[in-house]
């Protein structure tokens, strides 16, 4: 976690969770032969053209953006803090 925060990377994969849910939905079989998961992706990239590039680039609501920023700001301080002070820092920001 502490290297996902420091390089400024996502700490969950909801983006990647929500993209499998679409595609399972159109499949709608767990385990479907090529030529069905073939067509399947087809139907996808016909739905979502033109949204594909903001599956990629991750959108971070405003909210976000500041626990983030707040998260990334006691990481990054680590070093000039005792444990104690470090976790209660980072437990302060997940109950708000």
């Amino acid at each position: 976690m502490y290297d996902l925060v420091v390089t400024d990377r996502a700490r969950t994969t909801n983006a990647v969770e929500a993209w499998h849910g679409c595609i399972q939905s159109l499949l709608s079989e767990i385990h479907p032969i090529i030529c069905k998961f073939i067509n399947g992706l087809r139907r996808y990239q016909k739905l979502k053209d033109g949204e594909i590039e903001g599956l990629i680039v991750t959108r971070i609501r405003p909210a976000y953006e500041c626990l983030n920023r707040r998260i990334k700001n006691i990481v990054l301080d680590y070093e000039n803090r005792d444990i104690i002070d470090y976790l209660r820092g980072q437990a302060h920001n997940i109950m708000h």
